[in-house]
């Protein structure tokens, strides 16, 4: 699923459309990585502090206790330090937003001159304008790494990135309309395509048409 480049000791790993990988650091921290995906890392840490570089997509992370080297995940204009933890970073360049979201233990979120500690649940949102923290559901937004979809009011153009990541498909509308339609559940990723989309289109006034890869969705 991936594509390994070495420059002056650092990785990137690429991870395509429909792909996914789950990655171990020389520090024993486990990395998963989502599809559509961009990751630097060190072959080795170095010094006094563990520094990994999201350059797109999605990540959870789960990090190995070493009070004597922090880690560090540089992502946008943010960094996020942690001791020992797991969290959850999101940063695909279509959302405009990124989003860091804690499972467990506590990271602190540094953006120019502003910072926040998050504890367990609690996600904060970034984008050009703001920098807010929201009480979640972390154990739903974290379940991609086990293969689950989670959704909850979710307008369907937000739905069909996920899921045109997730099975390395094109989704078009013929309605701005249906767009905002809100969908709310929950979808396994090694489920057929096809099962996910006549799920769809049974619980609302939408057609689904398939050519392919290429999925279109318009107004019955």
């Amino acid at each position: 699923y991936d594509k390994v480049k070495t420059v002056n000791e650092y990785h990137t790993l690429v991870v395509p459309r429909g792909g996914e990988y789950l990655l171990q650091l020389e520090d024993s921290t486990q990395v998963w990585v989502n599809a559509g995906s961009e990751l630097k890392f060190p072959v080795r840490f170095e010094g006094g502090k563990r520094e990994v570089y999201l350059k797109e997509g999605e990540v959870y992370f789960e990090v190995a206790k070493d009070e004597r080297r922090p880690f560090y995940v540089h992502v946008a204009d943010m960094t996020v330090q942690v001791l020992g933890t797991g969290f959850n970073v999101s940063a695909y360049s279509q959302a405009k937003e990124t989003e860091v979201t804690l499972a467990h233990g506590s990271v602190r979120v540094e953006r120019q001159k502003e910072a926040v500690v998050l504890c367990p649940d609690e996600q904060l949102v970034a984008n050009a304008d703001s920098f807010e923290v929201r009480k979640v559901d972390a154990g739903q937004i974290c379940a991609w790494r086990k293969g689950i979809l989670y959704f909850d009011a979710m307008p369907l153009d937000e739905l069909a990135e996920k899921l045109g990541r997730w099975f390395n498909c094109e989704f078009f509308f013929t309605s701005e309309k249906v767009k905002n339609l809100t969908f709310t559940g929950a979808f396994k990723k090694y489920e057929d395509i096809s099962y996910i989309l006549s799920i769809l289109e049974s619980t609302a006034d939408i057609q689904i048409q398939v050519n392919g890869k290429t999925i279109i969705i318009g107004n019955k």
